[in-house]
């Protein structure tokens, strides 16, 4: 101070502020960048992860929907014109046949794992495409009213149909059926063509064909959900 050189001081300590600040800065933008690096790195396994139960969902949807169309033939086999009933009444596995139209529901629903237990663990937000949050939220929605209807359906067919099996036929007679062979008396044959002429039962087979469609109709349409939100995930991994 004596020598008046307070201020060289001054902007000394001011540079060695300044680089205090500037390494501070410096540091606190490495760890955000290195904080960025991990949560990527998460969110491309979550999306992997995704993509790879909505590859699985895509396979489940197809094959439940070629197994609803194989019922819905078989439920027009039993609704159809004379000509069908013949066939129907003919074929050497008649028995076979009908225990399918009576017991034949498809309940698999596709179930996206991945999602659920994000969900579940709260981490959802790691997933920083909106759109993608989005549409599976509403992918989700779709499956919980896919699952009602498959339920509903079932509560239609213990209903309307099961009565049929113990009321009105040999159900004994159908377990020839099954693959399993059974050591039991399968006692006499079931008169087929007496219940094609029971509307009670035919009407009971075109509410499950009725049913059967329209979940049929949700399955395709979810499968198209699937299918489109599976493109998203691989646009988000390329990009």
């Amino acid at each position: 101070m004596e020598k008046n050189k307070t201020g060289k001081y001054f902007k000394y300590a001011i540079g060695e502020i300044i680089l205090v600040v500037v390494g501070i800065l410096i540091a606190l933008q490495i760890n955000n960048w290195n904080e960025n690096r991990i949560k990527d790195i998460k969110e491309t396994k979550i999306l992997n992860t995704l993509l790879k139960d909505l590859k699985q969902a895509q396979l489940t949807s197809k094959t439940t929907i070629d197994v609803e169309n194989v019922h819905i033939k078989s439920y027009e086999l039993i609704l159809g014109d004379k000509t069908n009933h013949e066939q129907f009444l003919k074929h050497p596995k008649v028995d076979s046949i009908f225990h399918e139209v009576i017991f034949n529901l498809s309940s698999q629903v596709p179930v996206i794992y991945a999602y659920t237990d994000l969900k579940n663990a709260g981490e959802t937000n790691l997933i920083s495409n909106e759109i993608i949050r989005n549409s599976l939220t509403l992918l989700e929605i779709s499956i919980i009213d896919l699952n009602k209807q498959i339920d509903d359906r079932l509560d239609v067919q213990q209903i309307n149909i099961d009565n049929f099996a113990i009321e009105e036929i040999n159900f004994v007679r159908t377990l020839k059926a099954l693959k399993n062979s059974y050591n039991i008396n399968y006692g006499p044959e079931n008169d087929y063509n007496k219940l094609l002429q029971n509307q009670k039962f035919l009407n009971a087979i075109a509410v499950k064909l009725s049913l059967t469609d329209d979940a049929l109709i949700n399955r395709i349409s979810l499968l198209k959900e699937i299918k489109e939100l599976g493109k998203l995930i691989e646009k988000e991994l390329k990009e």
